[in-house]
């Protein structure tokens, strides 16, 4: 939310150099900015994407009422409402849930398409995929077997005269809903992806790599048996493939009822190939869960149908049922048990504020209320071991991968200083008035300098005067550089 606030401020799409992240794919974000122009605060912004996950679950039973009946379309709606981290998703002010919602419906305007195929379906199609890529680029993954799904069946029309009129539809709709942020993106920062593709673009703001480290970082291998052995590993190994929550035990049960149902026929071909040719795509690329999750309510779909699709109504269906609810109340409440012991149920009954919660669980809650509440609108802060940039309501710039755009050589100069007063010039010199800093992060003992000030943590002894400090986390005023 940093980067919609600072947009909902300014009442216009402005630049944010202390931000790499504001350089990515940014329609949701744009949504929320707009949302937070009226009424500021996260509490708008978070209901929204909830919401989005609602709208995306109504989707997935219209699509499965649509193809093989109610039942289908009820089951795959509750696998995917189901889902642990659809649930730890939907209560955040993230954007995968919009991912959820646009995917799914390009999906359902397909279905629509095919059956009366049209310029004005294909715009409306080319729209949704438009606004699914234009949120986050994990998106392709999906949205290009999609499109080349539409693009088939525009080129093998009878008809050929309304042929360059639907692929200019469709055309037309993803430049108008996807392709801005990548133009944008190309002229401030020199590489439509940045920071990926980056051995080829060759943007001077991040390193010359094709794979970012936070892409790399997860994962159980790219060769064959790796692919065969997904369904389990992203089962049984959650935290291999995200840094929080799963997928439940539902998919990896419904996964011989998807095959099934695929060789026989039962579901339709052109779905079954972008489902499975999705999941390759993010095989080959990142294999991070939450990439992963636009995907899900489709597979969940296949899964429901080669279950339930050609059940008659009797015991066998009311088995099939029963194992389908169990396993998804199984999933839940194996999360629900997983939980930390301090859900904010007080913040819920209102016994207590989200601020009073914050500052007794948030660690540098109390540091980044203070700088909010005491330093002026002008502070430049500059951050050692915490990223919780919306906290502090300030311009801020972290030493981690998401300040690298601002300046790439601070980081290691500032982790490698010998003394306060050095660190105090080079951030100084750089236009920061403020410093705060996480003593026991690890970045700062494993890329740091081992005798260096910050290892050291001779705070308020040497070097920028200490101004505040609260459960391990110290907040600096640093003294101008002399021109």
């Amino acid at each position: 939310l940093p980067i919609a606030r600072v947009f909902a401020r300014a009442a216009a799409i402005v630049e944010m150099r202390e931000n790499l992240a504001s350089y990515f794919q940014l329609n949701g974000v744009l949504l929320y900015a707009m949302s937070m122009t009226l009424l500021p605060g996260a509490e708008v912004p978070k209901l929204m994407h909830f919401l989005a996950g609602a709208l995306a679950g109504l989707v997935v039973y219209s699509l499965g009422a649509r193809l093989w009946g109610t039942r289908v379309g009820l089951a795959a709606a509750a696998v995917m409402a189901g889902t642990p981290l659809v649930w730890s998703l939907g209560e955040t002010a993230a954007t995968d849930l919009w991912l959820v919602l646009f995917v799914t419906a390009t999906v359902e305007c397909l279905v629509l398409f095919a059956q009366r195929p049209g310029p004005r379906r294909a715009f409306v199609t080319g729209l949704l995929a438009g606004a699914a890529v234009g949120t986050k680029i994990p998106s392709m993954a999906a949205i290009l077997p999609l499109t080349v799904v539409v693009l088939t069946w525009i080129g093998t029309s009878r008809d050929r005269r309304p042929v360059w009129a639907m692929v200019g539809a469709l055309a037309a709709g993803w430049v108008l809903t996807g392709t801005y942020f990548y133009a944008r993106t190309w002229i401030l920062a020199g590489n439509p992806v940045f920071p990926l593709l980056n051995g080829y673009f060759k943007s001077p703001y991040a390193s010359l790599t094709n794979m970012p480290q936070f892409v790399t970082a997860f994962g159980m291998g790219h060769g064959p048996s790796d692919l065969l052995l997904v369904p389990w590993r992203v089962t049984r190994y959650p935290a291999r493939f995200t840094e929080d929550s799963n997928i439940g035990i539902v998919y990896l049960a419904l996964l011989p009822a998807a095959l099934l149902a695929i060789v026989r026929g039962r579901v339709p071909r052109w779905l079954a190939s972008a489902v499975i040719a999705a999941g390759i795509l993010w095989f080959l690329t990142g294999q991070y869960l939450r990439f992963l999750l636009p995907v899900l309510p489709l597979a969940a779909l296949i899964g429901a149908a080669g279950l339930l699709a050609d059940l008659r109504p009797g015991r066998a269906a009311r088995t099939s049922g029963a194992v389908l609810i169990l396993g998804i109340t199984v999933t839940a409440g194996a999360w629900v048990a997983s939980g930390p012991w301090n859900f904010p149920l007080s913040v819920v009954r209102r016994t207590v504020s989200r601020d009073q919660y914050a500052a007794t669980y948030v660690r540098d809650f109390e540091v980044a209320d203070y700088a909010k509440r005491t330093l002026p609108e002008s502070a430049r802060i500059y951050g050692v071991g915490t990223d919780l940039t919306f906290y502090y309501d300030r311009f801020y710039v972290p030493t981690s991968w998401h300040g690298n755009l601002f300046n790439r050589t601070i980081g290691a100069a500032v982790l490698n200083a010998r003394t306060g007063d050095e660190i105090q010039a080079i951030l100084s010199r750089a236009g920061f008035t403020h410093l705060v800093v996480r003593r026991e992060e690890s970045s700062t003992a494993k890329y740091g300098r081992p005798d260096g000030w910050l290892a050291r943590g001779e705070f308020g002894k040497t070097g920028p005067r200490l101004e505040y400090a609260s459960h391990g986390y110290y907040l600096f005023e640093l003294r101008q550089a002399p021109p």
